[in-house]
This record gives C-alpha cells, structure tokens and sequence, in this order.
C-alpha cells in the first residue's frame, strides 16, 4: 500500500474543478463571474444605463462635431477643384462595455464607448456641386472612450 500524498488528492481535486468549467464557445469569452439574480438584475440596470448614456453621448457627439453633415467644410485645391468634406460618429459601430476597477473604491464602474469616426469627402469642379456629393469614405478612426460609474449614474 503506498503512502498517503496529500499533493496527488489537491491535484485530483483541482482536475476535477478545470474539467467542470465549460469551455468557451468560439468568439465568446467564458463568464467572468457567478451572478445571483439579484446581482445579475443589478448588473442588467447598469448595462441599460450605460448603453442609454452611451446612445445619448453619440448623439451630443455627432451635433457638436465641426465640420458636420449641415456645416461642412470646403477648401479649394491647388488644380482649381473643391473639395467638401465632414465628419460623423457611426452610431450602427456603438459597442459598451464596463468592469469593476480593481484599485478605486469611489468608481463602483469604469465604461467603455466604442465607435468609429468616419470622414466623407466629395471633390467636384465647383462649390456647389462639391457640397452635393456624392461622398465617399476618406478615414475610419476607432474610438475608445472611458467613463465611470459614481452614484448611480454614468458620466466622464
């Protein structure tokens, strides 16, 4: 009879609990945490929230932004051309996503927004016909913005 290890029960043990974790299904990540129901619900406020806010900043975004579809920007080019151009936030590229911060006790949430900016030009031979277009894509710039959690609420 051999010998008791307590190494080889632990390791069993630990074998067990990897082989009873489900693996993660191809382009999705495992579960970070288990969620009571109420937590979970907790947790379903603060992604509504967060996605209201992030819809609401979009749009703030898209209204403030220079040059902008109803104030673009015109320029004449050295061969006599114009050139139109304006920029917008993509609201169809709108992606969040929040977590807990590991090392800030008054951030209950750290908020990512996610989207693209996106530059349309049109050059054309005059003015006018440049403002009409058509406009085609110059630059897709990815962007990232951070924003926190603080009494119930989603700010920057």
């Amino acid at each position: 009879m051999k010998p008791f290890f307590p190494g080889r029960v632990f390791f069993a043990a630990a074998l067990c609990l990897v082989l009873a974790v489900p693996s993660p299904v191809e382009g999705k990540s495992a579960p970070q945490k288990l969620l009571s129901p109420q937590s979970a619900s907790a947790d379903d406020q603060v992604q509504k929230k967060l996605d209201a806010f992030a819809r609401q900043t979009i749009s703030s975004i898209n209204r403030a932004v220079l040059p902008s579809a109803s104030k673009k920007e015109v320029v004449q080019n050295a061969d006599g051309t114009f050139t139109a151009r304006y920029i917008e936030v993509d609201p169809n590229t709108l992606a969040t996503s929040y977590r807990q911060p590991e090392d800030n006790k008054a951030v209950a949430y750290v908020g990512y927004l996610d989207y693209v900016e996106v530059e349309y030009v049109c050059t054309a031979r005059n003015r006018a016909d440049a403002l009409n277009g058509p406009f085609t894509v110059r630059r897709r710039a990815p962007l990232t913005e951070l924003i926190k959690y603080i009494k119930g609420k989603w700010t920057y």
